[in-house]
């Protein structure tokens, strides 16, 4: 698995530490992500497929990398979160959506892996997935898609702007709430957008 680097974000640290009730947190890997001015989703820069970044198992790998192996001995429950803003003016033209995590069962959702190797695999015969740095491979992530549903409710907010933010949960520890939030962007057909500018930052975030 890749090093993951720490970004030194003390004011969003807090600001997310206060708003949840964290213990503990640890911003990374910050992403921007820019559209073109172009109407396909193929030429843009942003994830229309539904998904959640990190499997359970995934994210305990990530907050093991911060804290070590001994997190779950100084802590009881690991949330990891995506902090989620635009810079563009409102409205975008592919502006994110997020799905009520209840309208989903826990069961749902197809494992997807990210695998860096040297060559491209015959997709009719591919090898196993590594279970660490091999031959095969080397898995450097784990999220979940899913499929349509009619039982899916979504919410989107409308016309963001730069002082707004969503806290979106990419995997939660605490199976007995809300603990994942499926996510995609989509088209806005609404006259007068403008190609997103937007940036995420996710964090480990740790409770006693």
């Amino acid at each position: 698995m890749d090093e993951v680097e720490k970004v030194y974000t003390p004011e969003i640290e807090e600001f997310v530490k206060k708003a949840i009730g964290a213990d503990h947190v640890v911003a990374y890997r910050p992403v921007i992500r820019k559209t073109a001015a172009v109407k396909r989703p193929q030429d843009q820069p942003v994830a229309d497929d539904v998904h959640v970044d990190y499997t359970t198992r995934w994210s305990s790998n990530v907050g093991t990398q911060y804290l070590g192996s001994e997190w779950a001995r100084q802590y009881s429950r690991l949330l990891i979160v995506s902090n989620w803003r635009t810079f563009s003016a409102p409205p975008q033209d592919w502006p994110l959506a997020v799905c009520d995590s209840q309208s989903i069962p826990n069961a749902d959702g197809i494992t997807n892996t990210l695998v860096y190797q040297e060559d491209i695999p015959d997709i009719h015969n591919l090898p196993p997935l590594p279970e660490s740095d091999d031959a095969n491979g080397k898995v450097v992530g784990e999220g979940t898609i899913f499929k349509y549903s009619d039982s899916m409710r979504w919410f989107y907010f409308s016309h963001m702007n730069r002082d707004e933010m969503l806290i979106i949960k990419l995997n939660d520890s605490d199976k007995s709430k809300a603990w994942r939030t499926p996510h995609c962007a989509f088209f806005n057909p609404e006259e007068g957008a403008v190609p997103r500018e937007s940036i995420e930052v996710r964090m480990c975030c740790y409770f006693k």
